[in-house]
C-alpha cells in the first residue's frame, strides 16, 4: 500500500522498462559485470523504483570506489526514500555533497559528482531529525543550486513552510501521551492502517511480516523486498496486553491486503487492494462466524480507475467518507463522501471542498462516533513535515472553520496518518514513521487525559451460564422519541455480543431486545434519558439471557456506579505541616468521600505523598524529617475522620525535591513547588 512514498527519481527520464529481476540473477550481474553495467543496472533500477535490487548493485559500486560522491548519494538516497533510515542516510549525503555538478550524469562509470538534488534530501534528514534550522538552510540550498525548472522546488518551498510551522508547534507539546505498542504489534516489518473498535479491545492493523510457515516469502515486493500486506487483529482486555496478533482467515499470500475500515459490530471490514486499476476499496462481511472472501465495494462512485485508498463509515452506516485522486479535485488526493437518503439511494460523490482539501494530498478519513469530527491526514503547508493529524469540525456533514493540526507529540516530523479512536476519544492510534521506532512505519497509541464529549449507549448481551453462545436470530432496536430518523436496528459482535450506537443529549430513548423470528416477542426493555448538559456520558446496558425450556428470557443487571475519584494537593510555606478538618481544602475532600461511601462505595484508600524542599529547615532538623511529619500529621487526621469506615489511609512516598539550594530562600517561586502534601484516593 504505497501510500506514504514519493513518486521521485531525482534523475534523467527514461523510456526504458526495467524486466523484473530475481535477486539471484541480480547477485549473478554484479558476479560478471564491469562498474559501467553496474552504473547502467543501478540507474535503471532507480528509476523503476527497484529499490532493493538497486541497493545490492550500489553497495558493489561502493567497494569498488568507496569515495565516491556519486555512489554515497545513490546509497543515501536508496535509505531515505526506501526505509527513512535518515541518520544513516545524512553521512552518505555529506560524503556526497563535497561534489556537486549541475550537470550529473546518472548512466556514466566515469562520473564522480551527485547532483545539486542532494541538498533537498540532507534537508529532509535534518527535517526528520527535528533540526529545522538546518533543514530550512539545506532546503534554501536546494532552490539556488537547482535548475528552476526542477519538479523538487515547490516541494523544498512547501517544507521549508513545514519547518516554520514545526518551529511554532514542536515547543508547544499537547498534554497527550503517545506510547509505542511494542514489539508484538510492531514486528519491526512495516506496520501501519491501525483500527481501533469502539471500546478498545480489538486492534485490527496492516503488518508486511513473514508468514509462520514461509509460504508469503515468494511472494515478496521485488522493489522493497517486503513480504505482502496482510491483516492482522490482536485482542486486549486494557489496551496494555495485547494478544498474539492473529492474521485474517480472507489474506492471501499472493495479494495485498490492507486494512481500511472496521464496522462497530466488526462483522464488516472495509480494506484496500491494488489488483485491479490504480487501487480500490473491499469488503468482507461475516457469514457463520466467518469473514467472507473480498469484493470490490459495490457503492457507486467510490471505486473508480483512479486511486481509491481509504474509507470510514458513520455510525449510523449511512455516510462513507473516502480518499480519491481523481479528476476534478483540488489537488492530489482528495477527501470525498457519499450519503445515503432516507429511500436508502446513495449520493454521488461530494468533495469536502476547500475547508478539507488542499492543493496536495489529504488521506485517511476518519469520523468520530458523533459524526460531529472528521479527522484526517494531510501533507499541506500546516503540517510539521509529511502527512500530519488534522480534526475539524462538521455540522451536517459540512467541514465548518478551519482544520486544526492536533499538535506535538501526537504529530512528528515523519508520516503521521491512519488516526482512529476508541467512542469516548479517551484513546487514539496511529501509524508513524518517527525517530526510535522499530520499523519503516510502527503502530502508537496516544491517551488523552479528557475524553471527547461524546453521549453513546454500550453494553453486552450475555446468558447467565457464561458457556452458552449468544445465538443469531436477536435484535436489538433503539428508538428515540423526538430524532430524525427515530429508531435504529443495532447490531452486536459475534465474538461477545457487545453493542454500541452513538446517542443525542437530553433525548429519552427506549432499548428493546428482539426475537428476529418472531418480531412480535419482545425480550427486553428499557428506557432512559440522557443529560443535557453536552456531557459526556456512557449508558451502558448488560442483558443477562436464561434458557426456559426453549424460551429465552432476558433481565438487566445494574451496572457498579462510578464515581470520581476526589484529589488533593495542598501547598505549604516553609516549615509548615499542619492541614486540619478546619481547612476549607481538607473539608471538601473528605467530604466528597463521606457522599460517596453514603452512596455504597466500599473500599477506599487514601495514598499521600508528601514532599518537602531543599531550603534547610532548622526547625525539623532535617528536610526528611519535615516531609515525614507532613506525612504523619495529615495521616493522623484522615484516620481519626474516617474512625469505623471502610477507607484505609497509607503513606506512599516521602521526599526532599527541587533545585539545590543556593542560599537564596526569598526565591519561593523556585522553592514553594515542592513544598506539597498530595492525597488520591483509588
Amino acid at each position: 500500500m504505497k501510500l506514504l512514498k514519493y513518486f521521485a527519481i531525482l534523475f534523467v527520464t527514461s523510456n526504458q522498462i526495467l524486466a523484473q529481476y530475481t535477486e539471484p540473477e541480480v547477485r549473478a550481474l554484479i558476479a560478471d559485470a564491469d562498474e559501467q553495467q553496474l552504473v547502467v543496472e543501478s540507474s535503471r533500477m532507480l528509476q523503476e523504483n527497484y529499490y532493493y535490487f538497486s541497493e545490492i548493485i550500489v553497495d558493489k559500486l561502493l567497494e569498488m570506489k568507496p569515495n565516491s560522491p556519486n555512489y554515497h548519494y545513490r546509497k543515501g538516497f536508496i535509505m531515505l526514500d526506501s526505509r527513512w533510515e535518515f541518520a544513516e542516510a545524512l553521512k552518505h549525503f555529506e560524503i556526497a555533497a563535497t561534489d556537486i555538478d549541475k550537470n550529473f550524469d546518472m548512466y556514466s562509470a566515469k562520473e564522480t559528482s551527485c547532483p545539486p538534488d542532494v541538498y533537498y534530501h540532507m534537508a529532509r534528514c535534518y527535517h526528520l531529525d527535528e533540526q529545522l534550522d538546518k533543514a530550512i538552510e539545506h532546503y534554501n540550498k536546494f532552490i539556488l543550486a537547482s535548475n528552476p525548472k526542477s519538479e523538487k522546488i515547490p516541494q523544498a518551498k512547501l517544507r521549508i513552510l513545514q519547518c516554520n510551522e514545526a518551529k511554532t508547534i514542536i515547543p508547544n507539546p499537547t498534554d497527550a501521551l503517545v506510547k509505542n505498542l511494542g514489539t508484538k504489534i510492531n514486528a519491526g516489518t512495516p506496520e501501519y492502517a491501525p483500527v481501533i473498535s469502539w471500546d478498545g479491545t480489538a486492534l485490527f492493523y496492516t503488518s508486511r511480516r513473514q508468514w509462520k510457515d514461509n509460504s508469503s516469502d515468494p511472494f515478496k515486493d521485488p522493489m522493497y523486498n517486503h513480504w505482502p500486506e496482510d491483516i492482522y487483529v490482536s485482542y486486549t482486555k486494557d489496551q496494555k496486553k495485547w494478544s498474539e496478533p492473529e492474521k485474517l482467515e480472507f489474506c492471501t499470500a499472493k495479494i495485498n491486503e490492507a486494512t481500511v475500515y472496521v464496522s462497530n459490530d466488526e462483522k464488516k471490514i472495509y480494506t484496500y487492494k491494488d489488483t485491479e486499476g490504480s487501487g480500490d476499496i473491499y469488503l468482507s462481511e461475516m457469514e457463520n462466524h466467518h469473514y467472507m472472501e473480498l469484493k470490490p465495494l459495490d457503492h457507486k462512485g467510490i471505486n473508480t480507475p483512479f486511486w481509491e485508498t481509504h474509507c470510514a463509515v458513520s455510525s449510523d452506516g449511512n455516510t462513507i467518507f473516502f480518499t480519491s485522486n481523481r479528476k476534478g479535485g483540488l489537488g492530489g488526493r482528495d477527501i470525498y463522501y457519499i450519503k445515503k437518503d432516507q429511500a436508502g439511494k446513495w449520493s454521488e460523490p461530494i468533495n469536502m471542498g476547500p475547508n478539507v482539501n488542499t492543493e496536495w494530498d489529504e488521506e485517511s478519513p476518519f469520523i468520530s462516533v458523533d459524526n460531529k469530527t472528521l479527522y484526517f491526514s494531510s501533507n499541506g503547508p500546516k503540517s510539521i513535515g509529511e502527512f500530519d493529524i488534522f480534526s475539524i469540525e462538521l455540522e451536517n456533514l459540512t467541514a465548518t472553520g478551519t482544520p486544526k493540526n492536533m499538535g506535538y507529540p501526537i504529530n512528528s516530523t515523519g508520516d503521521d496518518v491512519f488516526y482512529t479512536t476508541t467512542a469516548n476519544g479517551e484513546t487514539a492510534y496511529l501509524s508513524s514513521f518517527r525517530k526510535n521506532g522499530l520499523g519503516e512505519k510502527d503502530i502508537y497509541q496516544i491517551h488523552f487525559k479528557e475524553p471527547s464529549n461524546v453521549i453513546y449507549l454500550s453494553g453486552i448481551i450475555r446468558f447467565k451460564n457464561e458457556d452458552q453462545k449468544v445465538p443469531e436470530n436477536l435484535k436489538l432496536v433503539l428508538t428515540c422519541e423526538d430524532c430524525i430518523p427515530n429508531k435504529v436496528t443495532m447490531s452486536y459482535r459475534d465474538r461477545d455480543a457487545a453493542f454500541m450506537n452513538p446517542l443525542e443529549d437530553c433525548q429519552t430513548y427506549r432499548l428493546e431486545l428482539l426475537d428476529s423470528l418472531d418480531a412480535s416477542k419482545v425480550l427486553y426493555t428499557s428506557t432512559f434519558k440522557t443529560n443535557c448538559d453536552q456531557k459526556a456520558e456512557n449508558v451502558y446496558k448488560e442483558i443477562i439471557l436464561n434458557q426456559e425450556n426453549e424460551n429465552i428470557v432476558a433481565n438487566e443487571v445494574k451496572p457498579e456506579p462510578v464515581y470520581e475519584n476526589p484529589y488533593l494537593k495542598h501547598m505549604y510555606g516553609y516549615n509548615k505541616h499542619k492541614l486540619t478538618m478546619q481547612s476549607g481544602e481538607l473539608k471538601g475532600f473528605v467530604s466528597k468521600i463521606d457522599e460517596q461511601l453514603a452512596a455504597g462505595r466500599k473500599a477506599i484508600t487514601i495514598v499521600i505523598n508528601s514532599s518537602a524542599s531543599t531550603v534547610p529547615t532548622k526547625t525539623f532538623k532535617t528536610n526528611d524529617i519535615l516531609a515525614q511529619t507532613r506525612a504523619d500529621k495529615i495521616k493522623e487526621e484522615l484516620e481519626k475522620h474516617f474512625k469505623n469506615k471502610d477507607v484505609k489511609v497509607i503513606i506512599n512516598s516521602v521526599k526532599v525535591d527541587g533545585p539545590e539550594y543556593n542560599k537564596d530562600f526569598l526565591n519561593t517561586e523556585k522553592y514553594n513547588p515542592f513544598q506539597f502534601i498530595e492525597l488520591k484516593v483509588k
